[in-house]
């Protein structure tokens, strides 16, 4: 039995396994269930993107839904139901529940396939499913949501878990969803659904059913089921990437156990023992034919792959005596002769992998310049994986042939734009975000998750008080929240949560505790008109100020050109949406005809630098120099590293001036910065001297760091 269903193919690179169960996946004509099991979370991740991307070319018409479900890492459930990862694992659920509609692959590690997970049946029990037309107690769907399913009742529904009510009009924002919903209800009847913005808060398209489900920590539904529920009874494919890792990441999960399987399966022999009526089949896909017990008499199959990554780094050298950016056409001239040796030569279909059109513009230009490769008519797929790999066909390897359509009769090279340009890594590509409001926290007002027993307020009406945390209180038969703050002479008094506008934080210049208000005294009045005078006096300062810089003219940096996104895709790390926000606002200024003062506040590490360097380099390639100035000679040497590394491979000139440099390295590179020959200069305050003259200064960085 088990001989005839258990297949190792060895030989696979990396990139090569995530074709193989992406083609795999697909094979399944009736929609069936994949699974694959990886050795870690981050795998997992990049496997659900990865996978994505070859079915596109693979199977186009249909594709693939890829589900990675991550283990349940948190431990405190009910601070965490809203984290994204919960929220994924929610939707996974979901999603294997609905009824499929294109081939679907389950990726999970043994620790997420084998660990608790909500028991199937109260979990469908607890959906809710609405539709257009259905007839359905209003107040009895409130009371489900809120008292059942464990969602909030808010002012404005911004994010998972929460619900607004509005009259007729009902704001939901499921765990397991991506977008939230409107229902407009008419009396007990849903008249209409539509997905709405958070941010903007404004409807968009309608749709005509919804699934709402229960928080993963509420106390129904959190208990000890498992994944191996939610599965077919019959019909999955099963896929081992690196059987020897999952082993060793997770030995419990893999003993083989003598006799019958126990009721609860923790090992995947047992569950494969268990299935064995489906007759189901299991491949593990590795680099070495080193696999565990497991799989040891199981037949083999041997492809010839690996990746395109050995090549492109080979038998290059740099002198510091050259020029880099010389050395990095010459390399890129090699490596485009070796593409043409695989298409001729070796007769390889030839494919670059992009992430995006800018990209693929960009390689058609290269290969077109080099006339070895002018003839060449690569193809070209949109998407992402991280390295490029080479799959050659042999004997052996007929069951695996023609992964890809329309591939030549010897195999294929596989080509990442990331990797032909050599640019750094490309970052891996981050989880999908839930659209959720990004509001400051200004405009939230209050975050009461960050407010301690005892922080000071500042009530609208009365004054200063103090924060004496969430209340409920019985009025009018019923239940209500409210927000305990207390004033002077121990007053005490209950603001409704639908009057916490009333509330912000208060802002002291002193660490002295203060003075509090009192309820119906005189001097908070006073005290709040004369602040008030003095913001609309400050107000027209601001205001003049910035009439004034509108009507200078200034100069209007052009838009991103394909440098500017390949350097950004070069970036090894995902961006935070507040550093996005600033990127984006930044060059949005740099783009308008008049001058630019941009403040960027940020802690330690969150990423102001890159903002900076990416303001830079727009500048640069629109011809400008660009200064940084910083507050520290070795804060000058850093960023001056930092410029060097990140700037690579374009042909950017930097240098900085500084005490770490001679007096002449200084002399020199001042005069070629007058003359225009340098494109970054940082420095200390040297650069503010009399002596030091720029040919064409666009931008000029200021590190203010205290």
């Amino acid at each position: 039995m088990k001989k005839n269903r258990w297949k190792v193919i060895h030989g696979c690179c990396e990139e090569a396994s995530v074709a193989l169960i992406t083609k795999i996946s697909i094979q399944k004509t009736d929609f069936g269930l994949s699974v694959a099991l990886v050795s870690s979370s981050e795998i997992g991740q990049r496997l659900a993107y990865e996978c994505a991307t070859f079915a596109t070319w693979m199977n186009p018409q249909i594709g693939i839904e890829a589900l990675n479900f991550e283990e349940d890492l948190l431990t405190d459930i009910d601070a965490s139901r809203r984290d994204d990862r919960n929220c994924e694992r929610l939707s996974v659920l979901s999603q294997l529940l609905a009824k499929p509609v294109r081939p679907r692959l389950l990726i999970a590690t043994p620790q997420a396939l084998f660990g608790t997970c909500p028991i199937r049946k109260k979990f469908e029990a607890q959906q809710i499913q609405l539709y257009v037309g259905a007839t359905i107690s209003f107040q009895v769907l409130i009371k489900r949501l809120t008292q059942e399913l464990d969602y909030d009742a808010e002012a404005v529904c911004e994010c998972p878990g929460q619900i607004a009510i509005r009259g007729g009009l009902v704001d939901i924002y499921p765990y397991d969803s991506k977008q939230p919903y409107r229902l407009d209800f008419f009396g007990d009847q849903l008249e209409s659904i539509r997905f709405f913005d958070p941010v903007t808060q404004r409807s968009t398209e309608p749709t005509n059913k919804i699934s709402i489900c229960a928080a993963l920590g509420s106390s129904e539904s959190q208990k000890n089921g498992g994944l191996i529920e939610f599965l077919p009874k019959s019909g999955i494919h099963w896929i081992l990437l690196e059987p020897s890792k999952l082993v060793r990441n997770y030995p419990y999960h893999f003993e083989q156990k003598k006799g019958p399987p126990k009721k609860a399966k923790q090992t995947f022999y047992e569950l494969f023992l268990s299935r064995s009526e489906a007759k189901e089949r299991c491949v593990a896909l590795c680099a070495l034919d080193t696999e565990p017990e497991l799989f040891r008499s199981s037949p083999r199959l041997e492809i010839a792959t690996e990746a395109t990554a050995n090549y492109r780094h080979q038998n290059y050298e740099y002198n510091n005596g050259d020029n880099y950016y010389t050395f990095k056409q010459d390399t890129l001239h090699r490596f485009e002769t070796q593409v043409a040796d695989w298409a001729k030569l070796e007769d390889l279909t030839i494919a670059f992998v992009c992430s995006g059109q800018d990209q693929v513009e960009s390689i058609q230009q290269s290969l077109a310049k080099n006339p070895v490769t002018a003839k060449l008519k690569p193809k070209y797929l949109i998407g992402y994986i991280s390295s490029g790999f080479l799959y050659r066909k042999t004997d052996k390897s007929k069951d695996v042939a023609n992964i890809f359509p329309e591939s030549s009769n010897n195999g294929y090279a596989l080509i990442c734009d990331h990797e032909f340009f050599n640019n750094q890594k490309i970052r891996p590509q981050p989880r999908r975000v839930r659209a959720q409001s990004t509001n400051s926290q200004v405009d939230q007002l209050l975050d009461f998750s960050e407010l301690a027993d005892g922080d000071p307020l500042v009530h609208l009406l009365h004054g200063i008080c103090l924060f004496h945390g969430l209340t409920k209180l019985n009025i009018q038969g019923g239940t209500k929240e409210v927000i305990s703050v207390e004033f002077a002479a121990d007053m005490t008094i209950h603001v409704p949560l639908h009057e916490s506008h009333l509330l912000t934080r208060y802002v002291g210049l002193t660490k002295s505790s203060p003075k509090l208000g009192k309820i119906g005294g005189a001097s908070w009045d006073k005290t709040r008109r004369a602040a008030e005078i003095a913001t609309l006096d400050y107000a027209a300062e601001l205001l003049h100020l910035h009439a004034r810089r509108d009507q200078t003219s200034g100069y209007a940096f052009p838009p991103d050109s394909p440098w500017q996104k390949n350097f950004e895709d070069a970036f090894t790390f995902s961006e935070t949406p507040d550093q996005l926000t600033a990127i984006d606002q930044t060059k949005q200024d740099m783009e308008r005809p008049i001058p630019m003062d941009r403040l960027i506040c940020g802690d330690v590490g969150f990423g102001k630098t890159e903002v900076a360097i990416r303001a830079a380099l727009k500048a640069v390639l629109a011809g400008k120099q660009v200064a940084l100035l910083t507050p520290t000679t070795v804060l000058c040497q850093q960023h001056y590293n930092t410029l060097c590394e990140r700037m690579a491979n374009f042909p950017v000139i930097i240098e900085q001036v500084s005490r770490f440099r001679t007096t002449n390295e200084n002399r020199q590179s001042l005069a070629q910065l007058a003359a225009g020959k340098i494109d970054i200069v940082v420095g200390t305050h040297r650069l503010l001297s009399k002596d030091v003259y720029f040919q064409n200064l666009g931008l000029l960085i200021v590190d203010e760091e205290q």
